[in-house]
């Protein structure tokens, strides 16, 4: 039996998954030249850096670590759009007061969303009684 390393299955993520390269970087918050060291087995990511792939992409974790075991595991997968995946990266990138900023405005216009649908929800309610 074959054993593979995390770079083995990083390689067969990427191909499997449909992913590039920078996009997988994005996701993890890591430069391209650390993925390129990560492909290439220079480097093992941390448990962390693993963690966020396994959640993001619906991989196991001791898959992605090499050992013989089903690659999905049975949560479901959220898959990101690029517009999605760039808001991520510029989230990340953020210090921690323009996280707060985003966070307060974020609230903000979800609550305003959130009342809307209540009023919407309740003029139905009304409508069909």
């Amino acid at each position: 039996m074959r054993e593979f390393t995390t770079a083995d299955r990083l390689k067969e993520l990427l191909e499997v998954k449909r992913i590039s390269q920078a996009g997988l970087s994005k996701i993890m918050g890591i430069s391209r030249s650390a993925m390129c060291q990560y492909i290439s087995g220079k480097i093992t990511p941390k448990q962390d850096k693993l963690y966020i792939i396994s959640t993001s992409y619906g991989v196991s974790l001791a898959w992605l670590m090499g050992y013989d075991v089903p690659m999905d595991v049975s949560l479901p997968v959220i898959t990101y759009s690029q517009e999605e995946q760039d808001l991520i990266f510029k989230y990340r990138s953020l210090l921690p007061v323009g996280k707060e900023t985003v966070d307060a405005v974020l609230e903000v216009q979800y609550q305003a969303y959130l009342k809307s649908k209540r009023k919407l929800h309740k003029r139905r309610v009304t409508q069909d009684a």
